[in-house]
């Protein structure tokens, strides 16, 4: 969208699956407040903002999003509106089911 204003975002009216990356600590790591230390300054919603503004994906952030610039406080493809988000689903282990949806992925993208 920053390279090409044609492209508009659509949300279909089906729920939305949504992944989420994660920050998480290792039970016995060896580091471990240094680990809680980086995630609570990436938590952080001064740190999150610059986060977004170098990466603009979806922030589920509520602190920082207010804190955005508006370009992308009113981006549907960062700021997902709250309608979209209440019918949203989160994505599910599927087990070994897995390699289906990988392979209808895959071909959808013309990968080998």
């Amino acid at each position: 969208m920053q390279n090409n204003p044609d492209i508009k975002v659509v949300y279909p009216k089906e729920p939305v699956y949504f992944a989420y990356d994660v920050f998480m600590k290792l039970k016995k790591a060896p580091n471990g407040t240094n680990v809680d230390k980086f995630i609570n300054y990436m938590l952080a919603p001064k740190t999150s903002v610059k986060f977004s503004e170098a990466f603009p994906y979806y922030n589920p952030n509520k602190q920082a999003v207010k804190l955005l610039p508006k370009k992308l406080r009113d981006n549907p493809a960062v700021t997902v509106p709250n309608n979209v988000l209440a019918r949203s689903q989160t994505v599910l282990n599927l087990g070994k089911e897995t390699t289906k949806i990988d392979k209808v992925w895959n071909d959808f993208k013309g990968d080998q």
